[in-house]
């Protein structure tokens, strides 16, 4: 790790950081990420990220195309809940203006009022920005009723609008 700050990929298109080293507490990785931001477009972690800022993201990936996160029990729930405000366009036009496909790996499945204005604000582009194509959940536990009624139904008026979602292994 003590070479990362001098690394330059100044094409880096794609990372996958999967280790026991949290962004947040690694400002070698953020530099590095820093460095690289203008080429990045795919970023996806088994690292446990509850205590990284949503800020992380537009700071030193704003461009990012395609985002994997994984999840962890615990105090995943909080850091969802910021990432999805920030995601929400009707409250900040600039963050990851760019994204077209967004995947929760291991979290707790809660698709609320929220989360579903998200992924609603995300469904049409201004100037500048892209749809978000796809959403997938893979949750810790699939219950046997997944989506409630009305989830249901604002879930399939997204996939109508032209937005894929999975859930699990199940595509609505």
């Amino acid at each position: 790790m003590y070479s990362l700050p001098l690394l330059r990929l100044p094409a880096l298109q794609n990372i996958h950081i999967d280790t026991n080293i949290i962004p947040d507490e690694c400002p070698d990785m953020l530099s590095f990420l820093g460095h690289s931001s203008a080429s990045l477009r795919r970023f996806s972690t088994g690292v446990h990220i509850s205590s990284m800022a949503t800020e992380w993201f537009s700071t030193y990936m704003p461009y990012l195309t395609d985002i994997e996160l994984t999840l962890y029990r615990g105090s995943s729930r909080a850091f969802l809940l910021d990432f999805a405000r920030k995601l929400d366009r009707a409250q900040d036009k600039e963050f990851l203006p760019y994204l077209q496909n967004l995947a929760f790996r291991g979290c707790i499945l809660d698709v609320d009022a929220p989360l579903l204005q998200v992924l609603a604000s995300r469904c049409t582009a201004d100037e500048g920005t892209s749809i978000l194509r796809s959403f997938r959940l893979w949750p810790w536990e699939l219950p046997d009723e997944v989506f409630d009624e009305s989830q249901t139904t604002a879930l399939r008026a997204l996939v109508e609008r032209g937005m894929k979602i999975s859930v699990g292994e199940d595509e609505l």
